[in-house]
């Protein structure tokens, strides 16, 4: 991408769509799908939660990619992997 401002802005907007798959993918280990929410500091949040913020069709976007991150079920060993094709692979994350 070369030293440009132009090449910055593109590394920097490609690692932060990398960095917030890899949240979601860090999050989709504690989401429980019967209740459909996650577990923050012991405490379940769900969509619902976030309604006051008038983002609802985000949220909604985000908790399916967290239930379909979740329904791969995959092992400590295949999160790692997926995790390192995310952060490393061509493309712009799991989005």
């Amino acid at each position: 991408m070369g030293s440009t401002a132009e090449g910055q802005n593109d590394q920097i907007e490609l690692l932060s769509k990398r960095c917030l798959s890899l949240i979601l993918i860090r999050l989709s280990r504690s989401f429980d799908l019967d209740s459909e929410s996650f577990i923050l500091d012991d405490y379940p949040v769900g969509i619902a939660q976030f309604r006051a913020l008038n983002r609802n069709g985000l949220f909604k976007y985000l908790f399916d990619i967290l239930k379909s991150l979740k329904r791969l079920d995959l092992s400590d060993d295949e999160l790692a992997i997926f995790s390192a094709a995310t952060l490393f692979g061509p493309g712009m994350g799991i989005f």
